[in-house]
């Protein structure tokens, strides 16, 4: 922590692999675009035509730092993810795979709920409800009266990303 400190009074916005954000933001440096993800894609749609019985769903989450580009620090330029997502799902367009991009759904809630916790890479309670919806649609099937009632269960969860950097945030609330 004491080394974190002294960075970041030196002005750095990086630290052991994670971009301290405004808001108390942290996020994940993401991993750059490469053949791999490509190579996956192209299993999962043979997968998916070798298996023609079966039905194959692929459901691809953004980054929280693509969702909350206005959170990094200013100077940071990202590959474009959206366009990277987008690259990924040509590979399925004409095998049977039903695939998700969660980009769009994301994108249009960032600024009316938290997606993603601000000290950790994974999604919130909320996020995964996005997820749900947005998969039941893809099946065509109706989330019409399914409800749920989120519980806060903690109020200081410091995640992966505290830890990982040393900056400790206000906490995150976590919800069951």
């Amino acid at each position: 922590r004491l080394k974190t400190f002294a960075d970041r009074l030196t002005g750095k916005t990086e630290v052991g692999g994670v971009y301290i954000g405004e808001e108390g933001y942290l996020f994940s440096v993401p991993a750059p675009f490469d053949e791999k993800k490509q190579e996956i894609m192209k299993k999962i749609s043979a997968f998916a035509e070798s298996n023609k019985d079966s039905k194959v769903t692929f459901m691809l989450s953004p980054n929280s730092s693509h969702i909350y580009k206005d959170k990094l620090p200013a100077h940071l330029t990202l590959e474009d993810q959206k366009a990277q997502t987008e690259k990924l799902q040509k590979y399925t367009e004409s095998k049977k795979v039903n695939f998700i991009n969660l980009f769009d759904a994301f994108s249009a809630q960032k600024d009316e709920i938290q997606l993603f916790y601000k000290t950790d890479h994974h999604w919130t309670t909320d996020a995964a409800y996005i997820a749900f919806s947005e998969l039941m649609k893809s099946w065509k099937k109706s989330t019409q009266g399914v409800k749920f009632n989120f519980l806060p269960v903690a109020d200081d969860f410091q995640g992966t990303l505290s830890s990982k950097s040393g900056v400790n945030s206000s906490g995150d609330i976590i919800e069951i």
